[in-house]
């Protein structure tokens, strides 16, 4: 039998608010270090990036995967909450590939609402589930 964390519910709240305040250290680390390896690739001219700033993208997309990570070890599964989160971080990194590498928003903008519908259509499907 493998030792699992208690579901959070059961937690006490500060050890609850304890879990949240760990990971937000651990996230801003990995912004900044991300961060400065592009502005340092960039100086040393070992690859431009003109739309640099789409990176931005990534701060709701990992927030969106650790809500999804916490969700799924509550629940045990991937459903409802986990799912939607995970669509959403999915979401925001397309988002943040699209800027990066210039895609041409007039000619595939239906795309994204076809995306969005399967991601709402999906949610539903799952919260009746």
């Amino acid at each position: 039998m493998t030792d699992s964390p208690p579901p959070s519910s059961s937690m006490p709240p500060e050890r609850r608010r304890h879990e949240r305040r760990a990971q937000i250290p651990w996230l801003a680390g990995v912004i900044l270090v991300g961060l400065g390896l592009i502005f340092l690739f960039r100086n040393l001219e070992i690859f431009d990036l003109e739309q640099w700033w789409a990176l931005f993208f990534l701060i709701p997309a990992a927030a969106s995967f650790s809500d999804a990570w916490r969700h799924y070890r509550q629940a045990g599964e991937m459903k409802g909450r986990a799912v939607g989160s995970v669509i959403a971080g999915v979401l925001f990194v397309i988002l943040t590939i699209a800027f990066l590498f210039g895609f041409d928003w007039r000619t595939y903008w239906p795309l994204i609402l076809i995306l969005v519908g399967i991601a709402v259509l999906a949610g539903a499907y799952w919260r009746r589930s």
